[in-house]
């Protein structure tokens, strides 16, 4: 195995366990992007379903309702989209748990 700097075979031998943390972080992030896919799915499922029968072009209360519901509906698809967008990609958040990792050997050693 090649090290390519002093830090990597630091890291390697004072603490083993720092690819299972990268990964179970990574891990959690591709936990968090199946649950925003699923509810954009649930999303327009209910958005197929409801649309058709949303009395929109009708006047007064039931109008409000169709127009109201929406647009809380695209809100909805719109914060998931932009949650999905702004993942955090794998690498920034591996290079964040080694960070993290190699903070806390720091610390040890000036204690």
């Amino acid at each position: 195995m090649a090290f390519k700097k002093e830090a990597d075979l630091l890291l390697f031998f004072v603490v083993p366990n720092i690819h299972d943390t990268s990964y179970r972080v990574w891990k959690e992030c591709q936990v968090l992007k199946n649950r925003l896919l699923l509810s954009l799915l649930c999303i327009g499922a209910l958005l197929y379903v409801a649309v058709p029968r949303l009395p929109v072009t009708e006047d007064g209360l039931a109008g409000w309702f169709g127009v109201a519901w929406l647009v809380l509906a695209l809100m909805a698809v719109g914060g998931n989209i932009a949650a999905i967008m702004y993942l955090p990609k794998r690498n920034r958040v591996v290079r964040k748990a080694k960070l993290a990792e190699v903070k806390k050997v720091r610390l040890r050693q000036y204690q």
